[in-house]
């Protein structure tokens, strides 16, 4: 599979492709049951947060960080099934194609945001709580699913209220301090 543009974040993402899918769903299979509640609400149940944690633990524990030749996500971007056949090797966007392949696989609603700090750039993917009140139960479970009870996890929100659980290279916490933050991409 060839590499594809940076930022094409709607091609690389590929949660539907089987090896994908199927990979997600063995990782995910140690805490069964639904991801959401009512189904289709993507918004995470314990359960549903207890297959992202172990999704993200899974992938960080295994990445073998390789960088692209510049930090510009103009370079190019690894699609997800070809990521998993190198063995997950990459740089940060490939990572967070890679969890936002996984995590929209299970059901999870997802993006891929950028941060910037003067010339220093990251990418890293989110999850979505929900809004309002369920969103701060569902960040509250975060912590529980990451066996950390009432512990807060590294989010944001968006103009509607929506609450997103940072998946950089550690479950809930973020790796820089962006000046600046962009959302590069937003899943279905």
């Amino acid at each position: 599979e060839p590499l594809l543009p940076g930022r094409d974040y709607a091609r690389a993402v590929q949660p539907n492709e089987p090896v994908v899918r199927d990979y997600a769903v063995r990782l995910a299979s140690g805490s069964p049951g639904a991801y959401d509640e009512p189904q289709g609400s993507r918004v995470p149940t314990e359960t549903g947060l207890g297959q992202v944690y172990r999704i993200h633990v899974a992938l960080s524990s295994s990445w073998k960080y390789v960088s692209d030749p510049a930090l510009s996500w103009s370079d190019y971007a690894s699609p997800a099934r070809r990521t998993l056949a190198l063995g997950l090797a990459g740089d940060c966007d490939d990572f967070a194609i890679m969890v936002a392949s996984c995590v929209q696989a299970v059901g999870g609603r997802v993006r891929i945001v950028h941060g910037f700090d003067g010339r220093s750039g990251h990418a890293w993917a989110e999850l979505w709580l929900g809004q309002g009140e369920q969103g701060r139960l569902s960040l509250a479970r975060a912590g529980v699913a990451a066996g950390r009870p009432g512990w807060t996890p590294a989010h944001s929100q968006d103009a509607r209220g929506g609450l997103w659980l940072s998946l950089d290279w550690k479950f809930g916490e973020l790796s820089m301090r962006a000046t600046r933050v962009e959302t590069a991409w937003t899943g279905d």
